[in-house]
């Protein structure tokens, strides 16, 4: 049940209505939380000059930090309780449409996938990463945010100077 469905739920009448109205205010604080975290975890990427855009939704949340050669997206899935980080091209000076293909080619992949493109990906790191995004839950999600933002922040100039790789043709 999504957060919409509860806070309707929440205005009807009777007993049920107590409890619906305990899961969205429990549910929307988890949220909350875990957006302020993400917000911390990636300030790093406003210290290099990102332009921060948030689209809030019921299903999924997403903070994109904008930069001039590429964009970042937190990506917050609130049905499978995961947090996802996606590399993306920024083109014309803003976050790319579509999902992963945009006006036929590649704008948009998950940092494991930038990180082996690039040739920066040991199997090490791909261990922590794939261990971190096997996980679903509010616990799961925080891990997930402070294993994606430290991998990128100790990977970002280079993803930055390899971004040629990260998205060839």
């Amino acid at each position: 049940m999504d957060m919409t469905t509860t806070a309707a739920y929440g205005s009807g009448s009777g007993g049920r209505a107590e409890e619906y109205r305990g899961l969205t205010t429990e549910a929307g604080e988890m949220k909350r939380d875990l957006l302020a975290s993400g917000k911390r975890a990636f300030s790093f990427l406003v210290a290099k000059g990102a332009r921060v855009e948030v689209d809030d939704g019921a299903e999924r949340s997403v903070l994109a930090y904008v930069l001039p050669r590429a964009t970042f997206e937190v990506e917050y899935d609130w049905h499978e309780q995961a947090v996802f980080l996606l590399v993306c091209r920024t083109i014309e000076g803003a976050r790319p449409g579509g999902y992963y293909m945009f006006a036929r080619q590649r704008v948009r992949v998950h940092l494991l996938q930038a990180l082996e493109s690039a040739g920066l990906a040991d199997e090490p790191l791909r261990a922590e990463l794939r261990g971190a995004t096997r996980r679903s839950g509010a616990a799961a999600m925080a891990d997930q945010l402070a294993v994606l933002s430290a991998v990128l922040a100790g990977h970002f100039d280079a993803v930055i100077e390899r971004y040629d790789r990260v998205f060839q043709e």
